[in-house]
């Protein structure tokens, strides 16, 4: 029976619906009365803590808000921005974090938290060891600059690598990282001592560029360096360019050193003497930052301090600047924000007719389609440096990054200015190792008689992120199932990952390839720009060699051979149907030189390792 007040009318479907429960069979009925009982005691518990706890309950109840707030809003995969192309499938295909989420740490998530704890952490590295001697070059106006060249304890700068490297480039050849500090920068700056040793063990030289009277060097005429201005710096890459005309230069700008580069590759475009760019947490509008760096709270604070920092660069050479005819220092040390200090020193000192100019002029929006070298753009979306709301709207160019064949950008939900930070905890924020360290190394199922030990470790290095932290299961072995290629298909029908096949062949040499997925028969190339091609030379050294970008020539069987990587009629590997003789010769997809000794040869061993 049910008692229904009065006033309240079932319709039929409603009725038939409430009379089928007093059906319910006597078990169904006593397990919905235990529910209800089980509930209601917890229920009284619940009350119960509060009545006792009420300070806890409320921190509890605060704290399942605020971290599923951070699952749910804080956590999430970069924001991505680039137009259809090469440029573009090369980039997922080599930068895993764009297709990862970005983990800020729970405790850091505040845009000024994640600013200044990550330029305290990265502090506490020790100093970088450079070149003793700085290089440096002399202005035309008698100005000097610097270059540092990155020098470890036990290395010269262009030595041979040390075996652990896996830099795929001859010593003559070896492409140059070049970084550009910011604002008040140099060579050890918190930021670039976190990079530059990152740089060297991915087989770069690195370079760090010092802006006048920066780098432990005096200023010696009465010009600084603005964001507007990039002559020191076009100055730096030629004289690099001389001393290296078979290298890659890749440069990395950071804030203000950004905006320079990107001045630099805009007005350059094909005659810029960078191969390629990264510009990090970059102000794309000048008067939209420094408008949201005169907002009152922790944003004038960091203005502040920067403007601080300014002036007693020009305390320091005060002798110098007084000579300029339109600047008073004296008001100059008396500015409280930046913009007062560009309209008593930059504007005045370079001739810009205002601030509003030198803003508008050093400003990148707009301008990006002139950048013709390949460029990726890492900003924050709680840069308080690029605001993206507000008065003025989203400061970052998204609009022109997806029209531009040459330019990318990568956008974190958190990160602040130069921060960053990626761990849950702090403990995992190790300051001594911030460069990639040597992951553990994974289990293998199963035995084998090629891999060793030193090119697991290697090889690991190089792996996709799926493929990352998993067993090695060997799933095809010409010791245990001959030398048959049929064979070989049908022990990849059991798996879907990643698969890697290791060749050694009768010269001794070992090589192979990195397959994005299973093999199989197919009338067409197939897999990803995750595929690579490697060789590991008798000397210990592992050559990688990603895909290029060219073509979409990734791998193709059939039942008489199989081959890696193609272009103007060669593989980059192919191997015929008893897997016994294959042949290697430089393909455009992969960049490869012949990965053997010779480029026929014959296979001694094969084996194929799927991650499980």
């Amino acid at each position: 029976m049910f008692c229904l007040a009065d006033n309240i009318m079932f319709d039929r479907s409603v009725m038939s619906r409430l009379s089928s429960i007093s059906l319910l069979s006597p078990s169904s009925a006593d397990y919905i009365t235990e529910v209800f009982e089980m509930v209601s005691k917890w229920m009284d518990q619940l009350v119960a803590f509060y009545l006792s706890n009420p300070r806890s309950f409320v921190a509890i109840i605060f704290a399942i808000i605020f971290i599923t707030y951070y699952l749910r809003q804080v956590v999430r995969k970069p924001a991505f921005f680039c137009s259809d192309g090469k440029f573009r499938w090369f980039l997922l295909a080599n930068v895993d974090k764009i297709q990862e989420k970005y983990w800020p740490p729970i405790w850091a998530i505040q845009t000024h938290v994640q600013t200044a704890l990550a330029n305290y952490l990265r502090g506490r590295l020790p100093d970088l060891t450079y070149r003793s001697c700085k290089e440096n070059i002399w202005t035309s106006d008698g100005g000097l600059i610097s270059i540092d060249w990155y020098e470890p304890e036990g290395e010269k700068c262009g030595a041979e690598p040390v075996a652990s490297s896996s830099n795929t480039f001859s010593d003559e050849a070896k492409p140059i990282a070049l970084f550009l500090p910011g604002l008040t920068g140099d060579s050890q700056t918190e930021y670039v001592k976190s990079m530059v040793p990152v740089a060297h063990e991915a087989g770069y030289r690195s370079v760090v560029f010092n802006n006048r009277g920066r780098g432990n060097m005096k200023l010696l005429t009465p010009r600084f360096y603005c964001a507007a201005n990039y002559e020191d710096l076009k100055l730096a890459l030629e004289h690099i360019r001389r001393q290296n005309p078979d290298s890659k230069i890749v440069a990395t700008g950071i804030s203000l050193g950004g905006i320079v580069l990107g001045r630099y590759l805009i007005d350059y475009g094909d005659a810029a003497l960078v191969d390629a760019a990264l510009l990090i947490s970059v102000c794309w509008d000048l008067l939209a930052g420094a408008e949201s760096l005169e907002k009152p709270g922790l944003n004038f604070k960091l203005n502040q301090h920067l403007t601080r920092s300014l002036c007693g660069i020009i305390s320091e050479n005060r002798d110098i600047f007084s000579t300029l005819p339109k600047v008073n220092v004296d008001d100059v040390l008396l500015s409280k924000n930046l913009r007062e200090f560009d309209s008593n020193f930059t504007v005045k000192m370079w001739g810009f007719k205002s601030v509003k100019d030198y803003y508008s002029q050093s400003s990148h929006k707009g301008k990006l389609c002139c950048i013709k070298r390949p460029t990726l753009c890492v900003n924050a979306a709680d840069d308080m440096f690029a605001p993206v709301c507000g008065y003025y709207g989203n400061t970052l160019p998204v609009d022109e990054v997806e029209e531009s064949s040459h330019v990318a950008m990568i956008v974190t939900s958190r990160g602040g200015h130069i921060g960053f930070m990626e761990a849950a905890e702090p403990h995992k924020y190790n300051v001594t190792t911030y460069h990639q360290t040597d992951l553990p190394l994974p289990e293998l199922i199963g035995a084998s008689d090629i891999l060793t030990e030193e090119l697991r470790k290697k090889l690991c290095r190089h792996l996709p992120a799926r493929a990352e932290g998993y067993s090695w299961s060997l799933i095809y072995s010409s010791a245990k199932h001959g030398f048959s290629l049929k064979t070989l298909y049908r022990e990849m029908n059991k798996f879907e990952s990643p698969v890697l096949m290791v060749i050694e062949d009768t010269f001794g040499t070992v090589f192979g390839a990195l397959i994005s997925c299973c093999l199989r028969v197919s009338e067409h190339f197939y897999g990803t720009g995750e595929t690579f091609l490697f060789t590991f030379g008798v000397e210990g050294r592992l050559q990688v060699f990603p895909w290029t970008g060219e073509n979409l020539f990734f791998v193709k069987g059939d039942q008489n051979s199989i081959s890696f990587g193609a272009g103007d009629g060669n593989f980059g590997l192919w191997l015929d149907g008893d897997l016994f003789h294959g042949r290697s010769h430089p393909c455009k997809t992969f960049g490869n030189p012949s990965l053997s000794i010779e480029e026929d040869f014959v296979v001694k061993a094969l084996e194929c390792w799927a991650f499980v």
